[in-house]
């Protein structure tokens, strides 16, 4: 990628990084001030989702800062974290983490709100502590899953010294 088009590609990301950020506070301010006092326990949920949304939008907008080189499937980086000399597979798997987990909590929120709709009034005890211990463990597994692409691939080992014969070999084909 030329000298220019990196910029381009900088300043639109920078930009709307500036841009999430508005959002991420607004939201922020309206879910920890605005909130319902009967959506205080759903409130925590979205929470969650808005932390993990702000921590990838730094993450890839400030300390990643991607560029894919087309047609390979591969890019490099211009980001704080690769100034630093963070095998960008690191990187990448942080953003599959993150992603993972933002894709988890959205299956907790549809769950807790189907979950309030069909609950009940249960005469007995005991079937309403099943339900609840169930919850969090459904709750745990649906985290575990989701997260378990990112967790795998920080254990990815790729060797950095055949990257050049890699991109050589795909764009002569």
């Amino acid at each position: 990628i030329s000298l220019n088009v990196q910029n381009c590609i900088l300043y639109a990301q920078r930009i709307l990084f500036c841009i999430s950020s508005f959002f991420n506070v607004s939201a922020f301010v309206c879910l920890l001030k605005e909130t319902p006092e009967n959506q205080k326990k759903f409130r925590n949920y979205l929470l969650y989702m808005q932390v993990l949304t702000a921590a990838n939008d730094i993450n890839l907008d400030v300390a990643v800062e991607p560029f894919p080189v087309f047609p390979a499937l591969g890019g490099y980086c211009e980001g704080i974290v690769c100034r630093w000399h963070v095998p960008f597979q690191y990187s990448f798997a942080l953003t599959v983490l993150l992603l993972g987990n933002i894709g988890g909590s959205v299956v907790i929120c549809i769950l807790y709100r189907h979950q309030t709709l069909i609950r009940g009034p249960f005469k007995l005890h005991q079937v309403k502590y099943i339900l609840h211990k169930t919850n969090r463990v459904a709750r745990m597994i649906i985290i575990a899953f989701y997260s378990s692409p990112g967790i795998l691939s920080f254990s990815l080992h790729f060797d950095g010294s055949k990257t050049a014969e890699l991109i050589e070999n795909v764009i002569v084909d």
